[in-house]
């Protein structure tokens, strides 16, 4: 997804000393992934080489936030002070599985389906394939996501389990890339359960229906401190309604409702309400493993 995927909570946000709700833990490891910069898209602007895409010389290390920095060997772990959803999601996890948690991060700040002016890279989006439709990018970042997955399950020998997913606000600003929305993030799920490499589950563990449970979450509806929610416009509108309504267009899917996470029970994240803060993403993340698991049959 987009920068709350990432996770913008606010500045010094970060709780990761032993105890806290921030803290590592060493059953939850993560893809040692390169920064998200425009030096990584020139090395190799197909990601065929691994440099572009992680740190091939410690390719795995304890999950940490900001999940998408790399781990700094210099400080024994990571200097950003910002947290997103996957460690409280893993956290959560850990106590339906005794087997270690690897999580990929794959996001990107202001990306999307659409071309926006403020994209840093040429190309630089989460189509499965290229489009016509001039409003719309490229395939980068889905092509970097499925490269990521492929060198997590080749290191770990592991099974992939879920994709979580959140966007929308860059795809929103934009009438004909709202029209485009759904059809376009139904072909991203089925291309990412089709396309990443087999695990051990073989064959019938890939393909557009697979049991690989696809979860999305709604976008911000906090404007200010006071909790003043703003109305959607007429694009975002749409593309809200399409991650509302998420389970209607892909098998195996489900939406974590955010609308409750904002000020002012929850404070905002960095910049703006268009952000979640610390504590909002710590519930998400809750709320994301819930929603996988409610899709599964009990064993």
């Amino acid at each position: 997804g987009q920068s709350n995927m990432v996770g913008f909570s606010e500045d010094d946000s970060k709780r990761a000393e032993a105890g806290e709700a921030d803290a590592p833990d060493e059953r939850i490891l993560q893809l040692n992934v390169t920064g998200n910069d425009r030096a990584h898209f020139e090395i190799a602007a197909d990601f065929t080489d691994p440099e572009s895409i992680y740190v091939s010389g410690m390719p795995l290390t304890v999950a940490l936030d900001p999940l998408h920095d790399g781990f700094d060997t210099t400080l024994g772990g990571k200097a950003g002070q910002r947290i997103g959803p996957a460690l409280s999601f893993a956290k959560l996890a850990l106590n339906d599985t005794s087997a270690d948690i690897y999580l990929v991060p794959a996001a990107w700040a202001d990306t999307g389906f659409c071309k926006r002016e403020s994209n840093v890279v040429p190309g630089i989006g989460w189509n499965a394939t290229e489009k016509s439709n001039t409003a719309l990018s490229g395939t980068l970042l889905y092509d970097r996501a499925v490269a990521r997955a492929n060198i997590a399950l080749s290191e770990t020998n592991g099974v992939l389990r879920g994709i979580l997913w959140h966007q929308g606000e860059a795809d929103s600003d934009d009438i004909a890339c709202a029209q485009a929305y759904a059809a376009n993030l139904t072909e991203l799920a089925s291309a990412l359960r089709t396309n990443i490499q087999q695990d051990a589950r073989g064959a019938t563990a890939r393909g557009p229906d697979a049991d690989i449970p696809f979860i999305v979450g709604t976008m911000s509806q906090g404007s200010d401190a006071r909790g003043d929610l703003t109305p959607f416009g007429e694009a975002k509108q749409m593309v809200d309604e399409t991650l509302r309504n998420v389970a209607s267009l892909i098998p195996l899917s489900d939406v974590v409702i955010n609308d409750d996470l904002v000020p002012p029970q929850y404070s905002c994240g960095e910049g703006s309400c268009i952000h979640f803060g610390a504590l909002a993403y710590r519930e998400m993340g809750r709320r994301y493993y819930r929603a996988i698991t409610g899709l599964l049959p009990e064993n």
